[in-house]
């Protein structure tokens, strides 16, 4: 898609700037606390799960078509600037499936 790796693409030095980013025990950590397992999400990340390979097709396709990737970049601008609702969407959703199991 023409993406640039975020440690290379940014400037981490600025004064008002903060870095946020977990690494993987600290997301581990952040995952148990609140209940829950990393587990699909790593093997997704590692390319070992088959979802991964799929992805990978998909966005090797998508970054052969010029077109596709600008499409793709705006969909995912979109849907981060709405990543809140989104997640709090997918909340409720998993709560309102556990209270009816």
């Amino acid at each position: 898609m023409g993406l640039e790796f975020q440690l290379a693409a940014i400037d981490y030095n600025r004064e008002k700037w903060r870095n946020s980013d977990l690494n993987i025990d600290q997301l581990e950590d952040k995952l148990k606390e609140a209940g829950m397992s990393g587990g699909a999400l790593f093997s997704m990340l590692d390319g070992s799960s088959m979802m991964s390979k799929f992805v990978g097709l998909l966005l090797n396709l998508v970054g052969s078509n010029p077109q596709m990737s600008l499409m793709l970049k705006s969909m995912m601008v979109e849907m981060l600037a709405h990543a809140d609702e989104l997640m709090e969407a997918q909340g409720d959703a998993l709560a309102r499936a556990w209270a009816s199991s």
